[in-house]
């Protein structure tokens, strides 16, 4: 199983920053959606009752290529990142765990 931490944002002050705060919201978006499609997949690993075996692996390889697309719309939001002064200066500042 895989572990999260939950981090609550104070919308207010996030809309504060302009155009970086939606690049933040963003990446927060697609990171969430890689979660719960990792859960979903997670669950069709485990054993299937009869009625869905025939559908196992080729809802397993949908689930890959969710996150798959949502890991390349994180990479694309990463990029805009790195052209956001004012981001890259906030990630200057965050742990290494961060």
């Amino acid at each position: 199983m895989t572990r999260t931490t939950t981090r609550y944002v104070d919308f207010q002050r996030l809309a504060q920053q302009g155009k970086s705060a939606s690049t933040v919201i963003k990446l927060m978006m697609a990171c969430n959606d890689m979660q719960i499609a990792n859960e979903a997949l997670a669950e069709w690993k485990k054993e299937q009752p009869r009625h869905r075996k025939d559908r196992e692996i080729g809802t397993r390889m949908y689930f890959v290529r969710l996150q798959m697309s949502h890991l390349y719309e994180a990479l694309k939001i990463i990029k805009q990142i790195h052209t956001d002064e004012s981001l890259k200066c906030l990630i200057k500042q965050c742990d290494d765990k961060t």
